[in-house]
């Protein structure tokens, strides 16, 4: 097995590493992070803690335990990312690790060279994200490693369940296993056995974030026009949702003049298709990087990362992409948090936990298509006080997971003691 895994990594990592160097001269000189070159150097000889993500819901993640961590512990704290996405989010985000870097590839020299680099006193793997040679090349130097906010979906753990005998011994031997749910644990459970240090806390994402103030200025300002308008964000959105949310929007509109539809796209690369969605169906839009004016557009096109919990503060209704399109959902919770209700696609099956907790507090509701988005927002803004409401009941969501984070890093300072 472990063997079988080599050999794929390095028919990934020989091509993808040559191409990092070769690109180096023409300005993607981060891109050899990936190889344990190049690293950015701390300014203590404290041995950091290393929490490793991946894309830009995980980076999120990481970025709530690091500002809780560094208030618990006197140690460096750094973060690496695995897509270009996640690092720019790490980048732009008020909270700042001591480092931010390319996740290496999981090969040995690319891992060792890192881990000698930084000599880590921990390494803290976020939702499910399992290296197997980092695992390997940590615990031959006595590295402890713990698992937060662990999330393992069905999908996931059929791929390793058929690579069992290689990932069973590594799991075990982490210090401690820390998920989202019971699903979740019984799923790693099925795979590590009993005896692996699995715990159920909850997830991070229940933990609520106010955005920065000077991002949240910077988006009033933008959304100056929208002041007395009802704003539906549409975050994370995948191909074929944007049609659908827009011809939702289209219907709306006839008659309720005063709502405005933001689109944040989750690559955005993606921009133009959007634009061409928004352009066949006749409606005014603005870029939010490329004219950040305030303008009485009916549409916003958030075409830059790191601004979608601000707009959601600014929002009165969201749908959460990755739920139309069978992906699995994003951060459901993020918005209803920020005091919208929350609509969402049948595909939600990566998001379990934010989904039972959304209708635990009467803030989620399933649609499935355009009419049933553009009847759902009517009956919710239908309500003179609609906004009221799903604000008190944000507010008994953000207390009911106010525990969770702080119980993270309690856990994890033990491991840090007793290890």
């Amino acid at each position: 097995m472990k063997f079988l895994y080599v050999c794929l990594t390095y028919c990934y990592v020989i091509p993808a590493g040559m191409l990092a160097l070769l690109l180096r001269p023409f300005g993607r000189r981060y891109d050899i992070e990936r190889l344990g070159l190049n690293l950015p150097q701390l300014a203590t000889k404290v041995r950091p803690v290393w929490l490793v993500a991946s894309s830009v819901g995980e980076v999120t993640i990481a970025l709530k335990v690091i500002e809780r961590l560094k208030q618990a512990i006197e140690a460096p704290v750094i973060l690496s990312a695995t897509t270009p996405t996640g690092r720019a989010r790490i980048l732009q985000s008020a909270i700042q690790p001591d480092a931010v870097f390319f996740h290496p590839f999981d090969t040995t020299g690319n891992v060792r060279r890192t881990i000698e680099h930084f000599k880590p006193q921990m390494v803290i793997l976020v939702e499910t994200e399992l290296w197997p040679t980092l695992m390997e090349a940590s615990f031959e130097r006595g590295i402890p490693i713990a698992q937060v906010s662990g999330r393992l979906s069905e999908k996931s753990h059929r791929r390793y369940r058929a690579l069992r005998p290689y990932f069973a011994p590594l799991i075990r031997r982490c210090s401690l296993l820390l998920m989202q749910s019971d699903a979740d644990a019984d799923r790693l459970r099925d795979i590590a056995g009993e005896t692996a240090p699995i715990e159920v806390v909850g997830s991070i994402k229940e933990d609520y974030m106010l955005p920065d103030s000077e991002l949240l200025n910077q988006m009033k300002e933008s959304l100056a026009d929208w002041r007395d308008k009802i704003i539906f964000t549409c975050g994370s959105t995948r191909p074929d949702e944007e049609a659908i949310l827009c011809d939702a929007f289209v219907r709306l509109k006839k008659s309720n003049s005063n709502l405005r539809m933001v689109i944040a796209p989750r690559h955005l690369e993606r921009v133009k298709e959007i634009e061409l969605i928004l352009s066949t169906r006749g409606l005014s839009y603005r870029l939010w990087a490329s004219t950040s004016q305030s303008q009485d557009v009916e549409v916003l096109l958030l075409d830059t990362i790191g601004k979608l919990n601000a707009v959601y503060h600014l929002s009165q209704i969201a749908f959460v992409g990755g739920t139309l399109a069978p992906i699995g959902g994003h951060n459901l919770l993020e918005p209803a948090l920020a005091g919208c209700p929350v609509l969402h696609g049948p595909h939600y099956f990566g998001q379990l936990r934010g989904h039972e907790l959304l209708h635990q507090f009467g803030m989620g509701f399933v649609v499935s298509d355009s009419a049933a988005v553009a009847s759902t927002i009517e009956a919710i803004i239908s309500s003179k006080d609609f906004q009221e409401e799903y604000r008190a009941k944000a507010i008994q969501l953000r207390n009911a997971s106010s525990h969770i984070l702080n119980e993270y890093v309690e856990r994890l300072k033990s491991v840090m003691l007793h290890d």
